[in-house]
């Protein structure tokens, strides 16, 4: 069981709210809340039988996960039709994207009806079982809405300041905390005797609301599941507090450290937050375009780069970068510090490292390292927002590698373009 009674109950609304008053609120704030039976008029909750989604999408194949959410050992993906048929009797778990024919069959809550919204559309996920699962205690780099379209669920939530207690450097995975909360050994982890956590439970029909980089459990009880997860980017209205995120020792990089100062970032700025002004129509998700459905020649993310939809103009640029094309012309300089998030008026900033911009998983030591020097040496809102995002995940191993890897701040840029293209 529990080993302490949890500090507070989520938020519980009877009806749905309007987006501006959903994010002034709760978003902005970073507050859990839970929107009582929006779901339920879904096309979706009369729709999704295991009949339906056989004759439909049973061809399509599936990611699985374990019900005890094995990070280390996940099942191999498998067709849907062959999920269907042993589901009900076995420890599988699908959890995938949500296919753009099932969007269809899903009205995009009124509380992200909003043109400031829909533009940070990110991913859908899709979530079935025959119940009885139990995440990892682990956090979602974006804004998470949670709607549970059949089935109940409850969810243990714990703030960024938590993730000391949660021993979030202690990790295997950053981002995937060792506790279980409901079993905990305090022989093993004694800070989490301290733990403070908030409590939701939900039914089908409900939606809840779990912010950004807020860690959770989530607890799917017996019976047929099923649930959609909606993610969209955010990041606070103005500029991050004094201080540097990566620890109280130079090199230690803490991965505790950079969460919570994004999350006093988020609370600092919470309430100079602008309204926001939202006037969109009611349109089924199926209309929009999520990142992830980008294709193979539009890369979404690139290292310090966000496409945000920009346009030809964007895709044009990384293109030529990805052709190896020269990046000294002074106009494709200028459209690669426009779409930088660090800050393009430092000449010093990782904005001027085109070479870091061609690796595209974000995974390259050496333009790690340096932003990782760079954020020690200058306050900068892009340290802020990136590194929790390039942080999350990482292995113990990677991290190390970091940290013994060459310092690159005060090196002269053109050893390092030269580095990395050898």
């Amino acid at each position: 069981g529990y080993h302490r009674p949890p500090d507070r109950i989520v938020e519980s609304l009877p009806h749905m709210i309007a987006p501006e008053d959903f994010h002034a609120l709760y978003v902005f704030k970073h507050k859990p809340v839970i929107i009582r039976n929006y779901v339920k008029h879904w096309p979706a909750t009369t729709l999704w039988t295991d009949d339906y989604l056989s004759a439909q999408y049973g061809h399509v194949k599936m990611m699985m996960e374990t019900k005890d959410d094995d990070k280390y050992y996940p099942p191999p993906a498998r067709p849907l039709n062959e999920f269907l048929s042993k589901y009900k009797t076995s420890n599988l778990y699908l959890v995938d994207e949500t296919l753009p024919q099932m969007r269809h069959n899903i009205t995009l809550p009124t509380c992200l009806r909003c043109e400031e919204m829909t533009d940070r559309l990110f991913l859908s996920s899709f979530w079935m079982s025959n119940g009885g699962t139990s995440s990892k205690t682990h956090i979602d780099t974006n804004e998470n809405l949670l709607c549970v379209v059949q089935g109940s669920k409850t969810l243990l939530l714990f703030s960024p300041f938590e993730s000391n207690a949660l021993y979030a450097d202690q990790s295997h995975i950053l981002g995937v905390s060792p506790i279980d909360p409901t079993r905990v050994d305090f022989d093993v982890y004694p800070l989490a005797v301290d733990l403070r956590y908030e409590l939701a439970f939900v039914d089908a029909g409900d939606l809840v609301y779990i912010p950004q980089f807020w860690w959770h459990h989530v607890i799917s009880h017996s019976g047929r599941q099923q649930a959609v997860s909606l993610w969209w980017k955010s990041i606070p209205p103005k500029k991050p507090p004094d201080g540097i995120p990566l620890g109280r020792d130079r090199g230690a990089y803490s991965y505790v450290d950079a969460l919570i100062y994004y999350e006093q970032w988020v609370l600092n700025t919470s309430d100079a937050a602008p309204r926001l002004q939202c006037r969109s129509q009611d349109v089924l998700m199926g209309d929009f375009r999520w990142e992830t459905d980008r294709t193979h020649s539009e890369p979404t993310k690139w290292f310090g780069y966000d496409e945000e939809g920009k346009g030809e103009v964007f895709r044009e640029l990384l293109e030529k970068v990805g052709d190896g094309e020269e990046k000294d012309d002074e106009e494709m300089a200028e459209d690669f510090v426009r779409f930088c998030q660090f800050n393009s008026s430092n000449d010093r900033s990782p904005c001027y490292l085109w070479e870091c911009a061609n690796q595209k998983n974000d995974q390259n030591t050496i333009c790690l390292r340096y932003v990782l020097d760079y954020c020690y040496e200058v306050q900068d809102k892009g340290c802020a927002s990136e590194l929790p995002q390039l942080m999350t995940k990482k292995l113990p191993s990677e991290m190390e590698e970091l940290r013994q890897a060459t310092q690159r701040w005060g090196e002269d840029s053109v050893s390092i373009k030269s580095e990395l293209k050898t």
